[in-house]
């Protein structure tokens, strides 16, 4: 997008032929105004459409690029995180990737090699799940097309550079987890995901395995435990969210069941996986748990109120479920 010297609008290089558009603001001229300024002005103006018709699109600029036309792939800016505003926070899908992995690569090459510091995934995924203008997570598709980007990067990045074998596995995991923490989220709203997230849990579950064979952990053994508990947390929501058959509601009792063993295993918090299990098996019983999962919660609430008091949140909150 450049200005225009004579009307003053920001034109996309459409908007201007090739000469006009290396001169300097105050001496370039965009199309229409060379055209309204010809002697035989309604001719030019009427020859200028007919032999380029300027292609206008409602759509803002691209915060990145600046560009309020499609991208290579015809995609126009878009945005879905807490931007405000008519033009802020909208940008291609490919200038996104582009930026993330400036920022990421900036992360690894050179702000880890001055600290000597371990990598902080949070940080290392961020340019991936946050928007950098209001510092919120992208959502819905974008968030989906961002993850993408994030496992793009690591192929890129990791797989095809770095030798060891193991490395780059820990870096997918987390990549690829965040993928599949997106499609439980999105689950209710968009069940069609349903094959694809199937597909993406067997992924993550091989790298396990590979990781495990290896007795190699970059992420240490918990690290790779929540990574696990997570995607099977993850999967059930996507079978529970189907709702088209008893088999796909019992096979998301299994997984949160099997999430909570793990979770037992490795004294990790319960209480959500409880929740959503008692949930789930509320579908199969007409909304009620049945009478092992009321003794189990009982016994729950009991301890809540051993250790923490009658009068505390996470006790009262216990004995609602």
């Amino acid at each position: 997008m450049k200005i225009c010297g004579a009307c003053a609008k920001s034109l996309p290089k459409e908007d201007y032929s090739g000469k006009q558009w290396k001169l300097n603001q105050h001496a370039r001229r965009c199309k229409w105004c060379i055209a309204e300024s010809c002697p035989l002005r309604a001719a030019a103006v009427q020859a200028v459409q007919a032999a380029e018709p300027v292609a206008r699109h409602d759509a803002p600029p691209c915060w990145i690029c600046l560009d309020c036309g499609p991208s290579p792939d015809g995609e126009l800016p878009r945005r879905d995180c807490s931007c405000r505003g008519e033009t802020s926070g909208f940008a291609h899908t490919q200038c996104l990737k582009e930026y993330a992995d400036k920022k990421t690569f900036h992360y690894i090459s050179v702000v880890l090699a001055r600290t000597r510091a371990c990598v902080d995934f949070d940080k290392w995924k961020e340019p991936y799940t946050v928007c950098p203008n209001c510092h919120q997570s992208y959502e819905n598709d974008v968030a989906l097309d961002m993850s993408d980007g994030l496992i793009e990067f690591v192929e890129r990045e990791y797989k095809n550079r770095v030798p060891q074998i193991t490395y780059w596995r820990t870096n997918m995991l987390v990549a690829k987890g965040e993928k599949m923490s997106l499609y439980g989220v999105m689950s209710f709203r968009k069940p069609e995901q349903a094959e694809d997230a199937k597909d993406l849990a067997e992924e993550i579950f091989c790298l396990i395995r590979e990781l495990r064979e290896m007795n190699f952990y970059g992420m240490r053994e918990q690290s790779v435990v929540n990574s696990e508990i997570a995607c099977l947390v993850n999967l059930a929501q996507v079978y529970r969210a189907r709702g088209d058959s008893h088999e796909g509601i019992q096979k998301s009792i299994q997984l949160f069941q099997t999430a909570r063993d793990i979770s037992l295993r490795f004294n990790e918090d319960l209480s959500f996986i409880e929740h959503q299990l008692n949930h789930t098996i509320g579908l199969l019983t007409g909304g009620r748990p049945s009478e092992e999962h009321i003794a189990m919660l009982r016994v729950q609430y009991e301890g809540k109120i051993t250790n923490l008091g009658e009068e505390n949140r996470d006790a009262l909150v216990a004995g609602k479920r």
